[in-house]
C-alpha cells in the first residue's frame, strides 16, 4: 500500500528532521529511518494500529516522541500529521 503525505504533514516531518539534525549531527538521519520504518509497518498492516479519532489511526515512531496520524483512503495511506505525542489528535481532523 502506498503511503502519501498531506503537505502540512510533509512540512512537519521535514522541519523535525532539521531540528533534530541541528541538535546533534546524525540525529535527523535517525529520525528519517524511524519514520521510514513506521511507514513500512503502516503500509503492510494499516488496520493494525490504534484508532484515535473517527477514521484516524496512530503509529508511534520508534525511539522518538512522535507518531504518524493517518487515514486509509482507497488503496493508499494518507499521513495527515507527524505529531508530537503530547499533541491532541483532534486538532488534525480538519486535515483529513
Amino acid at each position: 500500500m502506498q503511503v502519501r503525505y498531506l503537505p502540512p504533514a510533509r512540512d512537519e516531518y521535514l522541519a523535525q528532521v532539521d531540528l533534530y539534525e541541528s541538535a546533534a549531527p546524525g540525529l535527523g538521519e535517525r529520525f528519517i529511518h524511524a519514520i521510514e520504518l513506521a511507514e513500512q509497518l503502516i503500509a503492510r498492516r494499516p488496520e493494525a494500529f490504534r484508532q484515535v479519532e473517527r477514521d484516524i489511526r496512530a503509529c508511534s515512531v520508534r525511539g522518538f516522541p512522535f507518531r504518524l496520524l493517518y487515514a486509509v483512503r482507497d488503496e493508499s495511506v494518507l499521513v495527515i500529521a507527524v505529531a508530537h505525542t503530547a499533541r491532541e489528535p483532534r486538532q488534525f481532523l480538519k486535515r483529513g
